[in-house]
């Protein structure tokens, strides 16, 4: 059995989800404008290597914008931001790969840092049924401002999709997995056919030094 495992932001969408998300929770009145700016301000730090790393800042924000809101209310809002934002961001070339994997019968999975929230309805859009993504725990139908298991990032990702190769009898050396950042190499090394799509700068020196197909979509 083979597989193919996208990444989601600046791979199949040419959007950063979460931070235009929140952005529409800021201006909706959702969240407030303080809790926006020390988001910023943690990732801020992040960016400048002055916080541990990307799980923490990613734990921050759930915590500071996600947590007690209600789930029922933000599925609403998803569902309005994959018509209003997210669909006409859906790179076409992405849709192709997927559509040619599904013809082959392999098994598409999107692997995602990105709230399981924003992730699922773009998940179901586009059929591919598959997704690891960063799971929120729910109580009494609101979010509690934790995460289920672990941040779907870096080397988790890795991780998770060996986990699943191994439950699926998936052989990695045969399947495919598709990424734009430096955060996606460790997935995309599990893999006998990996493909870097826009790549940001150190990705595209990771791939050039591997050896690793470059690809632009649009």
């Amino acid at each position: 059995m083979e597989a193919a495992f996208f990444d989601l932001d600046g791979t199949i969408v040419n959007l950063p989800t979460e931070k235009v998300f929140c952005r529409e929770l800021y201006r909706d009145g959702v969240v407030s404008s303080l809790d926006m700016l020390k988001v910023a301000l943690v990732y801020l730090k992040y960016e400048l290597g002055l916080v541990s790393g990307y799980a923490d800042a990613k734990r921050y924000l759930i915590r500071t914008i996600v947590q007690d809101l209600a789930a029922p209310e933000i599925a609403a809002r998803a569902a309005r931001f994959l018509d209003e934002q997210v669909k006409p961001n859906i790179s076409r070339e992405a849709v192709a790969e997927i559509a040619a994997h599904h013809t082959v019968g392999r098994t598409v999975y999107i692997v995602s840092s990105t709230l399981d929230c924003l992730v699922d309805p773009i998940v179901d859009f586009l059929g591919t049924g598959e997704r690891l993504a960063t799971r929120l725990e729910i109580r009494d139908a609101r979010y509690t401002g934790k995460v289920v298991g672990e941040i779907v990032y870096g080397p988790q990702k890795a991780l998770l999709v060996k986990e699943i190769a191994s439950s699926r009898s998936i052989d990695l050396t045969k399947s495919y997995a598709y990424g734009d950042s430096i955060q996606d190499a460790d997935m995309l090394r599990c893999v006998g056919n990996p493909r870097v799509v826009n790549p940001d700068r150190r990705m595209a020196r990771v791939a050039k030094q591997s050896g690793w197909q470059i690809m632009t979509w649009k």
